[in-house]
This record gives C-alpha cells, structure tokens and sequence, in this order.
C-alpha cells in the first residue's frame, strides 16, 4: 500500500512541475496521468492565444476530438486551441480505437504509448519544445530515459514515446517492456524473434543499418476475435487482442511473422525512399521478405511452411489485382486489399531468386539501402535484379510493376520462362473466394455497390435500399442449383449461365429462388495459381552467383 501510496503522489508531483516555455515560443508537455490517460498543457507565449495543430488530417481531428479541458481555460477548435490563459490543460484518455495512422494514446498496461505528431503545433507561436514526465522511465527516441525528459529537437515533433509508471531497465538490444497481460510463452516468443531479427540482419545488411527502438508489448481484451496490431517507429508497439494463454502453431507462426516484420522495418529507410512510385511496396514487400527469409534460415518455420506462406501471399496477390494491371490499381484498392504486403512479398522473393550477376539477394538490398543512404536514388529493380550494372536488364519488377496486361497474367508468364514455380489447379478456398468477388461484382452492377458479409454457407446482403432485385439480409447459399462455396461446379456454372443467358439464378437459405442480371464484362476467373518449387528458390536467393 504505501508504494501505490508514493506513486500516487509522484504523479501528482509530476503534474505539478512547471513547462519552462522557451523564450518566445511554445512547450508542450505530456505527463502520465494514470495508467490509461495523459496530462497534455501547452505553455504558451505572452500575446499569442490561438496555438494551430500541424496536423490537420481527419484521424488526427477525430483523436483531438476526445480531449477534455482540465482548467477551462482551453478550447479546442478542430485544428486550434484558443486559451484565454498562459497554459491551458486537457485531459486525454488512452484507447485502442484506430483513427487512422500512428496512435495519439494507447494503452501499455503499466503506462501509455503516445505519438507527438497528434498534439504537435505549428511554429505560429514560435519555437516548440517538448517535456515527457512519468513516474517511472521514459523510452523516446530509441532510449530508455529516466523522467522527465525535455527536448527541442525538431524530430519531437513527430516521433513515438513511451510513458511509463515503472523504472524499465536500459540493458540489452533492443530494450523490451512488456505489460504484465502479456503472458510468459508469447513474452519469450517475441522476445526471442526480436533478438533474433536484430542480430541476423546487423550482421547480414551492414550497409542498412539498424535504428534502435524500445520494443513495448501489451495484451488486452478487445471485442471480436483474436487479433494484433503494431507499427514500427523508435518505440516499436505490438498490441494483442485476446491472445490466447497457449499458443498454437498457428499462434506462433503469426508472432513470429509480425514481430519479425516490424523489426525488419528498422534496417530500411521509410522517409528517404516516400518518392518512389511504388514505396509502399519497397517498404511492406521488403519487410515481408526479411522476415521470411529470416523465419527459413533460423528454422522457425519448416520449408514446407514457407512454400505455403509465400504460394498463399502470390494467390492473395492475383485475386486481389483480378483483371487489373498494377498500375492499374488505385492507391485505396491496394490498401484495402493489403496489396503492398500481399503482392510484395511474391515481388521480392521470385525477383531476387532470377536475379541477373554476382552477389547473394541480401547483398542486393544492402546495397539498395547503401545507395539510399548515401544520398542517392537508385532505380529499385536495377539495384534488386542487375546489382546496378547498366549491362543489365531488369525483367520481373518492370513487368509486374509497370506493365499494362492483367497482374496474374503477367505472374504466369514471368513464372512459366523461370520454372520457380509450377502452375496449379485453384484450390477449394481460392475457388470460393473468386466466387465471392463475382458475387460481389454482380451486386455491384444490381445496386452500385457491393456489400455483403461471407458465411460458410454463401453471403448475407446487407441493409441495402436501392437495389434493383437483391434484398437486405438475405442469406444466399446457392448458385445454379449448386452449393455456393466448398463445390467445385459452382464457379464454371457461374461462368456459363451469364455467358449463355446474361443471368444468374440464385438460391437462399430459406428457399427462396430468383435471377439477377449479369454484369459486363463477365467475371473471368483465374484458371490456375502457382506453386513455388521451394527447394530452387531457396537455393537461388541463398546462391553467391
């Protein structure tokens, strides 16, 4: 009791001391107020009583928007503050609800992780600076700090920190905090990958260079099922909603996976390469292959295991490109669709497998990254696929990433001239998810879009009010008399029946039977997918040519 006692009042303490502002301009700083909620005061300038945000985006107005007053003397105004006094005060509680990029304040069990680019304000009162008080440690800017920590640094202004009420030890690399929800088995697991991934990819990307972090995990309730989140800035956080205590195979395959990629983000460069056409794929499908390659060569998952991952990632890939190009792809559809992780690791691992000249496919990112670093803009595919030798000729990433046929249709190509891998017959679940994007397509044509929830059985339309034959909450199971998914006739009579007729006839649960017009042009479903010959993959990419 009378350490819960002393913390109580260290924090109140902490609240107390006063933001020194600098001279002429602004301070802002963000004390640990409990274990789920921030004190946020902005020590503002004589003579300037309308502080402007630097971010003015949706997601940050929606976080801002659940700020309460603590003095009075503060307002928020959307993308302002007005103050009637020197130093208005807000209280912002913690929460896992995603409004849209970094985090504003979320909750680390034993304190809250917070990102400055959502309290951060313009320089329309003079220089800012910022001041972190807790209790216990501070991790900002990839340190684990003792309280309180005060920086001008212009970086604070848009950076992760980690607000802690206990005292986190700064030994070992990378730094680690877990929340005391996270449970012993999935603590060692991600400790373990991190270390793992830091160590290997130190040793193996030199030229890349790693950025240190303070890795910091919480477990927590949440509702729906199990599931993760995290991103990868100086505090690196992984969030786990309703893990379970005993992890299965599956369970440790998915850690491994996300802790890996996030640590993976710290050898690459984010902000030097934004330009790029294709950055979000250099970025994601780059991490996507460190930590795949990584997961092989440390043995965390079988060959049989990788092959699958990466046969499932190429699929995934095709169904969501469909008859579209890659540039013919919007920024929101690849998005939406995971299309830069989805697509990306396929990209990597089969181009870098057919690289042209001498050198292993890890040397070829380090001196991507090298190049990148040093101030300069290599071409991607030259870098990945010719080592950047102006002889050479890049092949697989101009194509997939610039050419003007169907995506899948230039896959099967690429696929066919390298015999990396062998096409197969679509599999029951890639069959029910074409399906599911006719449907989809066809309820898009009866209504102007498409919305509809999958089931085992088929798919429920929902509370629609302007289509012309489908209804809300009818629950469709069949397709020309056959089950709609799990029956390997259903697609082809799908095909067929809008071919033949320009209509589908329809069943649901219920019993009840209707057509609906066929949307043009016709759903074309992929006729094959591909298998990796792993085996030749894995010795390409591991091959000093």
């Amino acid at each position: 009791m009378a350490s819960c006692t002393f913390l109580r009042l260290a924090m109140v303490a902490a609240l107390a001391l006063p933001a020194a502002a600098t001279a002429g301009g602004v301070t802002v700083q963000i004390s640990l107020a409990g274990a789920d909620a921030l004190d946020v005061s902005y020590e503002l300038p004589e003579h300037c009583p309308t502080l402007a945000f630097k971010k003015t985006d949706g997601a940050s107005r929606a976080f801002r928007a659940g700020w309460r007053s603590e003095d009075a003397c503060g307002k928020l105004d959307g993308d302002a503050i007005s103050a009637s006094c020197r130093t208005p005060r807000f209280r912002v509680q913690a929460s896992s609800t995603n409004h849209g990029g970094f985090p504003g304040a979320f909750p680390m069990g034993e304190g809250v992780y917070v990102h400055t680019s959502k309290y951060a304000p313009a320089e329309t009162c003079g220089k800012v600076s910022y001041r972190f008080v807790a209790p216990g440690s501070i991790a900002l800017a990839g340190k684990v700090q003792p309280a309180p920590v005060t920086t001008a640094d212009p970086s604070a202004a848009d950076t992760s920190v980690l607000l802690l009420s206990k005292q986190l030890s700064a030994g070992g690399e990378p730094a680690m905090y877990f929340s005391p929800s996270v449970g012993a088995d999935l603590a060692a697991r991600i400790a373990d990958v991190a270390r793992g991934t830091f160590e290997f990819y130190s040793a193996a990307l030199p030229n890349a260079r790693f950025r240190p972090i303070v890795l910091a995990a919480n477990a927590m309730a949440a509702p729906g099922g199990f599931g993760y989140e995290g991103d990868a800035d100086h505090v690196l956080r992984l969030a786990f909603f309703n893990w379970p205590s005993v992890m299965d195979r599956r369970g440790e395959q998915i850690v491994t996976s996300f802790v890996s990629h996030e640590m993976s983000h710290r050898f690459q460069l984010r902000d030097e390469i934004d330009g790029y056409a294709h950055a979000r794929l250099i970025h994601e499908g780059g991490a996507e292959f460190l930590r795949w390659w990584l997961a092989v060569r440390k043995g965390w998952v079988t060959k049989a295991e990788a092959a699958a991952q990466l046969d499932d990632a190429l699929a995934d890939c095709m169904l969501g490109a469909g008859t579209s190009s890659w540039a013919g792809l919007t920024p929101q559809q690849i998005g939406s669709r995971r299309l830069e992780y989805r697509c990306g690791l396929p990209a990597y691992v089969f181009s870098l497998a057919a690289r042209q000249g001498k050198g292993t496919a890890l040397a070829r990112i380090d001196l991507f990254y090298q190049q990148v670093r040093s101030g300069k803009s290599p071409d991607f595919a030259q870098v990945l696929e010719c080592a950047g030798n102006p002889g050479c000729q890049p092949h697989w990433l101009p194509a997939l990433l610039g050419g003007t046929a169907p995506l899948r249709d230039e896959w099967a190509r690429l696929l066919a001239d390298s015999a990396l891998a062998q096409p197969v017959a679509p599999s029951t679940a890639q069959r029910d998810a074409m399906m599911l994007q006719a449907i989809g397509q066809l309820m898009k044509h009866d209504r102007g879009s498409s919305s509809l929830f999958p089931t085992r059985e088929g798919v429920i339309v929902d509370d629609v009010t302007t289509c012309k034959t489908l209804r809300a909450k009818m629950h469709i199971v069949q397709v020309e008399a056959h089950p709609m998914l799990g029956n390997a006739d259903a697609l082809p009579a799908l095909v067929t029946a809008c071919a033949a007729r320009g209509e589908l006839r329809l069943g649901t649960k219920d019993g009840q039977a209707f057509s609906i017009g066929c949307s043009q042009p016709a759903y074309r479903p992929a006729q094959s997918f591909h298998a990796a010959d792993i085996e030749r993959v894995l010795a390409n990419l591991a091959e000093d040519k």
